[in-house]
C-alpha cells in the first residue's frame, strides 16, 4: 500500500509540473469584473512562475523549521516517553541530558528535505489554483482551495517522508547521528524503512494541509470581503495565519501521535509493534484513553501556532519582494533604449 501511494505521489508531481505550462496563460492575464475581455497585451501585475513560488515556500518552510525546531523536540520526546511529562519537564530533561544542542537532533535534515517539500507544496497549490479555477465558477473557489491543498501535500510527500523519518528517529534518541540513521535504516529495513509511517503521515498531512493552506486563504477571503479591500495589510495575514496554526495543530494531534509511533518503530521483523493506523490508533486509545492521543498538544500547538505564523508571513514577504524584483527588471528593461 505505501508503495502504491509513492508511485500516486510521484504521478501527481508529475501533472502539477505539467500543469506549469497550463496555468501560464491564466497567471499573466488578469480578468475584468463582469467578465469583460482584457486586452492580450496588458499585464496588470507581474506574476510569479514557478521556480519562484518553489523559492519562496522553501524558504519560508526552511526558516519556520529551524526556529521552531525546538519546541518539535520537546514534543516528539513527549510523544515517545513512557512516562507522561509536561512541556517544562521535557524541556529540562533534555536540556540536561544534551544541553543546547539536544534541542536540534535531525535539524539538517528536516530543513532539507522540508523545505524543498514546502517548494512542491507551495509551487503545487498556486499553480493547480489558478488551473482549477479558471475552469469552475467563483462560487466554488472555497472548495477548490482544499482539494488543491490536498494534492499539494500528495505531491510533496515522497520529499517530505523520509527527511521526518529521520529527524524523528533522531529527535527521539533511536540513532546519535545523520548517517547512522540513514546507514541502519537502509541496512535493517531497506529504502523503505526512509518510507516508515508514510501512510500515517498522508493520514496527518493531508487534512492538516488541506485545512492550513484552504483554510488560510478563506480565512483571507473572509477578512477582504468584511473590510471591501482586494488586499490585506500585513498583521491581517499573520493574524490568518495564527488562527489556521493555533486550530489546526490541536485537531489534528491524535494523527500526529499515530504518525510519531509507527516512525519510531522497525518496518521489518517480529519487533514490530503495530501493524498499520487503526492498530496504533486502539493500541494508544486502549492503554490511555482519548489523553493518550492528544499527548503533546501543548507543545504542538506552541509549535504550530508560531510557525504557521511565521512560515506563512515569509511566505507572502518572499513572494511581495519577488514581484517587486520583477517589477524592477521589468521597469529597467522598459528604460533602456533599443539599439
Amino acid at each position: 500500500m505505501p508503495r502504491l501511494l509513492v508511485l500516486l505521489a510521484l504521478l501527481l508531481l508529475v501533472v502539477n509540473v505539467a500543469c506549469v505550462n497550463l496555468a501560464k496563460p491564466t497567471l499573466n492575464l488578469v480578468a475584468a469584473a463582469g467578465g469583460a475581455k482584457e486586452e492580450k497585451k496588458k499585464v496588470v501585475e507581474p506574476t510569479l512562475n514557478a521556480f519562484e513560488l518553489c523559492v519562496a515556500g522553501s524558504v519560508a518552510t526552511a526558516f519556520g523549521d529551524f526556529v521552531m525546531h525546538p519546541i518539535d523536540t520537546i514534543k516528539v520526546t513527549q510523544q515517545t516517553s513512557k512516562a507522561a511529562l509536561s512541556m517544562l519537564a521535557t524541556a529540562r530533561q533534555i536540556f540536561a541530558t544534551s544541553g543546547i544542542k539536544g534541542f536540534y537532533p535531525g535539524i539538517l535534515p528536516y530543513c532539507t528535505a522540508d523545505g524543498l517539500s514546502g517548494a512542491i507544496k507551495f509551487a503545487s497549490f498556486e499553480l493547480s489554483k489558478v488551473f482549477v479555477e479558471a475552469r469552475v465558477p467563483v462560487k466554488y473557489y472555497p472548495i477548490t482551495q482544499f482539494v488543491c491543498a490536498a494534492g499539494a501535500m500528495l505531491a510533496c510527500s515522497v520529499v517530505l517522508v523520509p527527511g521526518e523519518v529521520i529527524k524523528t528517529r533522531l529527535q527521539g534518541g533511536m540513532f546519535t547521528s545523520i548517517k547512522e540513521c540513514i546507514t541502519s535504516t537502509l541496512k535493517q529495513d531497506g529504502i523503505g524503512g526512509l518510507f516508515a509511517g508514510y501512510y500515517a503521515t498522508l493520514v496527518r498531512d493531508v487534512p492538516y494541509t488541506m485545512l492550513e493552506l484552504g483554510l488560510y486563504e478563506n480565512i483571507k477571503y473572509m477578512m477582504r470581503k468584511v473590510n471591501g479591500r482586494s488586499t490585506l495589510t500585513q498583521q491581517e495575514e499573520l493574524t490568518a495565519a495564527a488562527v489556521t496554526g493555533g486550530f489546526t495543530g490541536f485537531i489534528t494531534t491524535p494523527l500526529d501521535v499515530i504518525k510519531t509511533k509507527l516512525m519510531m518503530q522497525t518496518t521489518t521483523g517480529a519487533t514490530r509493534q503495530y501493524t498499520g493506523v487503526i492498530d496504533t490508533f486502539n493500541s494508544i486509545y486502549k492503554s490511555g484513553g482519548l489523553k493518550a492521543l492528544f499527548v503533546g498538544s501543548a507543545a504542538r500547538v506552541s509549535w504550530l501556532l508560531p510557525f504557521t505564523t511565521i512560515y506563512l508571513g515569509v511566505y507572502e514577504v518572499t513572494k511581495r519582494q519577488l514581484i517587486v524584483m520583477k517589477k524592477r527588471k521589468i521597469a529597467a528593461a522598459a528604460s533602456t533604449p533599443k539599439k
